[in-house]
């Protein structure tokens, strides 16, 4: 039986229903249940659980003015993925084709090197400049640990794709990621990080925003907090002390046609674009 059947005949009347997911629009299962309230990485959610964060918050030990974020990076660029088909986007392909003029070294299923386990992959990923945090969908608000942990955290700077260059500007630290859209040609985009690579001054302004902020990466654990918890059970009474409606199906929300399989322009693999999810 389909599992949404089995959802609406276990439901208790006036059972609340909170639609939860970290996972891109287009994985969403349950599209016909109806839910009261949502909490995803999306902004317009009723409560968001995003994946990291950046903080304008000068940090306590500011980094050294002068410091050159190139020491100790010996090597270009790394990407690191374990799905290589289920993507809206040939992004394995990508990478792959990419590899051929930069070099790349790639991490996981999807390459053929590997990392044991965090800490040694931390201390692997310190190593290169650049980061290809490329999300498997191109999803709205989609920017997971790729971007915040992998990346950032690491002290590389992320190229990134998946959400739009506007959505990354809202929350990630100024000037701080290269996205692939701001090219008009893969000659372009190589020529870039060839002047990125030889320049140190001009790689070092990726790094500018560490003055002025920190960014942390958060957990599901951190995000199940007492605050959390409080904060749904105020929003849920004020929805029904005002007789607000709350309630959505997936299928006729906020959610829908919120994701597209989408290429990149200048990429030979290019695919007719078309909305799923």
């Amino acid at each position: 039986m389909e599992p949404s059947i089995l959802i609406k005949r276990s439901r208790r009347k006036n059972q609340v229903f909170i639609f939860m997911t970290r996972e891109a629009g287009s994985k969403i299962r349950h599209k016909s249940v109806l839910y009261n309230m949502s909490m995803t990485h999306r902004f317009d959610s009723d409560f968001r659980v995003p994946y990291g964060a950046y903080s304008d918050t000068p940090p306590e030990k500011p980094d050294n003015f002068i410091k050159d974020w190139t020491n100790g990076k010996t090597k270009l660029a790394a990407w690191m993925a374990s799905n290589c088909k289920l993507t809206s986007w040939p992004r394995s392909e990508f990478v792959h084709n990419l590899s051929k003029l930069i070099p790349i070294d790639m991490f996981g299923k999807c390459g053929n090197k590997a990392c044991k386990n965090g800490d040694e992959c931390r201390k692997i990923l310190r190593k290169y400049k650049f980061y290809f945090a490329l999300e498997n969908q191109h999803c709205r608000d989609y920017i997971t640990e790729k971007f915040w942990y992998n990346a950032l955290g690491n002290d590389v700077v992320p190229i990134v794709f998946g959400a739009a260059r506007s959505e990354y500007e809202e929350v990630a630290p100024p000037h701080s990621f290269i996205h692939l859209d701001d090219f008009s040609s893969m000659e372009e985009f190589l020529d870039y990080i060839k002047l990125l690579d030889k320049n140190r001054s001009l790689y070092n302004s990726y790094f500018e925003w560490k003055k002025h902020g920190t960014v942390r990466r958060i957990t599901l654990r951190e995000e199940y907090t007492k605050s959390l918890i409080c904060n749904i059970s105020t929003t849920l009474k004020r929805k029904m002390d005002s007789n607000e409606s709350y309630h959505f199906r997936m299928k006729e929300s906020f959610w829908k046609d919120s994701c597209r399989l989408n290429v990149i322009p200048w990429s030979k693999l290019k695919r007719p674009t078309q909305n799923i999810g």
